[in-house]
């Protein structure tokens, strides 16, 4: 029997059995009491959880029963047999010996085997003293196996096992030969298990327990009257198959529900994967890329890409450890981040000490692309003035930030950690702009300029004319804030950043004395600055 004995599987905590187990155990154990009285063996005799098996398919089966001759026998035999028989006759002294010279190691062998048959022993008498917790007080002092009524009493503990699912008398805590001299007195109301809760679903075992277990053998029922008694409690259950039927939509039901626990559980994490899937590349790419389609390279007309740079991170690392350049960057791209969610920009990356960010693509928006950036740059030019390093909170910060609006080509670049990248000329201005910049300005080229003036949403200063690597003599500009009646939908005013026309004097070699009227005029004589060039915003 795989499952082991029914005492075995009741004590089994991992088990969760259904009271349809239980009510089955004990039916069939009726019907294999009801098999062996009716038979010629007549009676169990040593009826104990522990001689009750369960097989593979959980039905209960009867173990130990007949050959009663025998084990009383052996039951009997409580002494060991003396090693070695007194001798008859006095042996010659040449026997003698003979035998002398190794008695050493004879003795040495007849200890040993006197030691592992006296533990032997031991286990077996414990094992028949607690067998009389389940035997009949009527037999407790008698050599007699037992009887038909007998075994009835043995059945009513080992219900009283089923029920409360430890070892009889254990709610007593009392030790084995206490509890046994307790059946023995026959007290008076008889000392039984104390079960709190006799029912067993719809089943109340209190009155068949209080008849079977009865002190007096001739008041207990025969196995015929016990079945009748289970029959009857077990006719106010539903029948056999509706409680297989009502289990199976109790465990289908579970099913559903573990399901629907786990169907959600795994949302939880799809979306967390997206989320970070989302933030390494754009939303339409990675869609693309998790059903398995090619990203081809997209040409994009016009858009504006951002770039700053941390002026003197050089000395910062100078004087910092790597773990503190670490922590530094990251707190300053974290602040970053949490600003660029509220605009309608793409970061594409971060270099060492380099931020870059688009705003047009991969999601085209029109002309907004321009005043976008300029908003979002304003923004991290305010939160950068406050921003405090952690290990050196008496050092300033200060960003130096370059922007340039035309076209350029996108796609993903790689498979593994795949990339979104960008190319073309603009990208190369838009650092240049950065790298020919002044710290805590916003440097723009002509294009940012002419497409910002077009929107009429910020105000811009001149810079003059600047020699831009590679690209020759350019006249630039500088942002330097937003339009008082411009629409800010959801958005904080943006502070201004210190005035080009304070900060350069007009020897400076990076500004032109001379410049189109029209400069001159936006310079001198625009209704949103102040007559000494400090703007109103």
């Amino acid at each position: 029997c795989p499952k082991g004995s029914l005492q075995g599987v009741l004590q089994n905590e991992k088990l969760n059995l259904d009271v349809m187990f239980q009510q089955s155990f004990i039916t069939d154990m009726v019907k294999g009491l009801e098999y062996i009285h009716k038979s010629s063996i007549g009676y169990h005799g040593n009826l104990t959880s522990q001689n009750t098996l369960i097989d593979g398919h959980w039905v209960l089966k009867l173990t130990k029963f007949g050959l009663n001759t025998l084990k009383e026998k052996d039951e009997e035999s409580d002494t060991l047999a003396p090693l070695v028989s007194e001798p008859q006759l006095k042996p010659k002294s040449s026997v003698v010996d003979r035998f002398r010279r190794g008695s050493q190691a004879i003795f040495a062998v007849a200890m040993f085997k006197t030691y592992n048959d006296c533990e032997e022993d031991l286990i077996k008498k414990n094992k028949v003293k607690r067998d009389q917790l389940w035997r009949a007080p009527e037999f407790l002092e008698t050599s007699q196996r037992g009887s038909q009524k007998g075994d009835i009493y043995s059945f009513a503990i080992i219900c009283s096992e089923i029920l409360t699912r430890e070892d009889p008398y254990a709610m007593y805590e009392m030790e084995v030969d206490e509890v046994i001299n307790r059946l023995k007195a026959r007290e008076n109301p008889p000392f039984r298990p104390n079960i709190k809760n006799t029912i067993l679903g719809n089943m109340d075992l209190r009155d068949p327990l209080a008849l079977c277990w009865n002190d007096s053998p001739e008041l207990r029922p025969d196995v015929g009257k016990v079945k009748v008694l289970i029959r009857e409690l077990s006719s106010r259950q539903k029948s056999l198959t509706d409680r297989m039927m009502l289990m199976m939509e109790k465990y289908t039901h579970h099913l559903e529900e573990l399901v629907d626990e786990k169907t959600a559980q795994l949302q939880v994490e799809k979306m967390k994967a997206d989320k970070l899937l989302y933030r390494m590349l754009p939303m339409k790419v990675a869609e693309k890329l998790k059903r398995g389609e090619a990203v081809i390279a997209e040409w994009f007309d016009d858009v504006t890409i951002y770039f700053s740079d941390i002026v003197g991170f050089t000395n910062i690392c100078s004087v910092s450890g790597p773990l503190q350049v670490v922590d530094f960057l990251n707190d300053l791209y974290t602040c970053f981040d949490s600003v660029i969610d509220s605009y309608d920009v793409y970061k594409v990356e971060t270099i060492g000490d380099a931020y870059m960010v688009a705003s047009g693509i991969p999601n085209r928006n029109g002309t907004k692309h321009s005043s976008e950036i300029a908003d979002m740059a304003l923004t991290l030019l305010h939160h950068i003035k406050t921003f405090k390093i952690r290990h050196l909170p008496d050092t300033k910060c200060n960003l130096r930030i370059g922007l340039h609006t035309g076209p350029c080509c996108a796609g993903v670049v790689g498979l593994a950690m795949p990339r979104y990248c960008l190319f073309g000329d603009t990208v190369n201005m838009a650092s240049r702009m950065e790298s020919n910049g002044l710290p805590l300005k916003i440097h723009c080229s002509p294009e940012t300029y002419e497409a910002l003036r077009a929107r009429g949403t910020h105000t811009l200063e001149p810079r003059g004319i600047t020699d831009i690597k590679g690209k020759g003599e350019i006249f630039t500009y500088w942002v330097t804030g937003r339009v008082q009646n411009s629409s800010q939908t959801g958005r904080q005013p943006h502070p201004t950043p210190p005035s080009a026309l304070k900060t350069l004097p007009a020897s400076s070699p990076t500004m032109s004395n001379g410049g189109s009227p029209e400069n001159v005029k936006l310079q001198v004589e625009h209704p949103l600055l102040e007559p000494n060039g400090d703007p109103l915003v």
